[in-house]
């Protein structure tokens, strides 16, 4: 079983040319591999395979995250795989995260830009592979869609400025007031994560954003 495991995992990982035990074409015909270039391929085989296990960890702290996976990572390469669940979720767009005290290494999304605040979820796991630079999160698009965000802001007749948790995604914002939904420009502009009302909405209404991350 645990060999099967081994091969399975090596499967998912490896990206070297398995090498081929020559049995020949009948028994004992005597053109197969020489017992000892067999044994070769075979050591060669396995110490690839535990080359590209499948490491398993979790990754404690916050945006600056730390793991101690076992087996142990030795270096940081691209032939490893970490399968990382992190305890904490990401608030901040820059985050790191510290393997077996190798170091802090950034960690990006599939296209490798930093990932958005809320990216990492508390309790997921993850699967990151490091490209030589840094750990790319697979499989992770970079986006995320907001739905019925709140707004921080005051609203009490006067301020005309509300400010978003995160950096929307450009043309993908709605607001709402009060259910309706308002037009760019004729009823508020938006920069970066502030929204600004060309009214100041009333005390008692109801502000609501979606968009996308």
């Amino acid at each position: 079983m645990r060999f099967l495991f081994i091969l399975l995992l090596f499967s998912f990982t490896a990206s070297a040319q398995q090498q081929v035990i020559n049995v020949g074409t009948t028994p004992n015909d005597n053109t197969g591999d020489p017992l000892r270039t067999a044994m070769q391929k075979i050591n060669a085989n396995f110490t690839e395979a535990y080359d590209n296990l499948l490491v398993l960890g979790t990754a404690s702290g916050t945006n600056a995250y730390t793991a101690t996976p076992d087996p142990a990572l030795t270096a940081y390469n691209s032939t490893k795989r970490l399968l990382v669940t992190f305890t904490n979720a990401n608030t901040a767009t820059t985050v790191t995260i510290n393997v077996n005290s190798l170091g802090a290494a950034a960690i990006k999304d599939n296209a490798g830009n930093d990932p958005n605040i809320g990216d990492i979820k508390a309790g997921a796991t993850y699967l990151l592979h490091h490209n030589g630079t840094n750990f790319r999160i697979i499989g992770a698009s970079g986006t995320a869609t907001i739905d019925g965000e709140v707004p921080s802001g005051t609203i009490d007749d006067v301020n005309d400025d509300f400010v978003l948790a995160n950096t929307p995604l450009t043309g993908s914002v709605k607001v709402y007031q009060n259910g309706i939904r308002l037009k760019i420009t004729t009823d508020y502009t938006i920069s970066g994560t502030t929204i600004t009302f060309v009214t100041a909405p009333t005390t008692g209404d109801t502000i609501l954003c979606d968009y996308r991350r």
